[in-house]
């Protein structure tokens, strides 16, 4: 990942970060899309309309949200013209 990639990806994170702790679902909104759901370990995939509702209602609040992005360490597999032969490989040989 590039620089400008990474700084672009914090961008987004620190806005999401601030709507969140906004507790105000308009800006929250704004910040993801209409397929967004939250997963989460208790309950799963949550969708998007009942986090914003939970936080419209004041069930659920947010006094800080943070997170650490990093850039991701990726490292190919094989040689790239070779890509059938490395999938085969992963998956058992199928």
């Amino acid at each position: 990942m590039s620089a400008a990639a990474l700084e672009a990806l914090e961008e987004a994170e620190r806005a999401f970060n601030a709507a969140m702790v906004s507790n105000d679902p308009t800006q929250i909104a704004a910040c993801i899309t209409e397929d967004w759901v939250l997963v989460t370990p208790e309950r799963g995939p949550i969708p998007a309309q009942a986090i914003l509702s939970a936080i419209g209602s004041g069930v659920l609040s947010h006094d800080t949200m943070t997170k650490t992005t990093r850039s991701p360490d990726v490292q190919p597999l094989g040689n790239p013209s070779d890509s059938r032969q490395d999938h085969a490989a992963l998956a058992g040989g199928l």
